[in-house]
């Protein structure tokens, strides 16, 4: 190989960027996930996340960054009933037991908190929840 030539690694990024330490996932596109609901293929960004707490409770992750093993869903009502359906999916998704009381209320819960977002529309880019802000 010439001295001087980089080799491109994917059409979106090549050595010059890992050199300069630019971070490569950013580069390279968004991050998909899929929604337990509807099982459709999303940006990360317009799903919500839910976690199982350690007392266990379940938690909306607004921020997406709490620990432990998470789930995804759309914002859609529909997606929701529909992802809460059967508590047990819930239990082997996030790998715990959870009572089915536990599991309802926070269906419940997390429905009210998307009728305060606008029902069917997502953040707008760049605006963030305060972590302080009531769910």
């Amino acid at each position: 190989m010439r001295e001087g030539f980089v080799t491109p690694i994917s059409p979106n990024i090549s050595l010059n960027f890992i050199k300069m330490g630019l971070p490569r996932l950013k580069l390279l596109m968004d991050v998909i996930r899929t929604c337990i609901g509807c099982r459709g293929k999303f940006p990360q960004k317009t799903l919500l996340r839910f976690t199982c707490h350690r007392k266990g409770t379940l938690q909306v992750d607004v921020e997406k960054k709490l620990t432990g093993r998470g789930a995804y869903v759309c914002r859609a009502e529909a997606c929701i009933r529909k992802a809460f359906k059967a508590p047990n999916r819930i239990n082997s998704l996030l790998r715990v037991q959870l009572s089915r009381a536990v599991i309802v209320q926070f269906e419940k819960t997390l429905l009210e908190w998307t009728e305060k977002l606008s029902p069917g529309v997502a953040l707008p880019e760049g605006k963030r929840r305060n972590r302080n802000e009531d769910i």
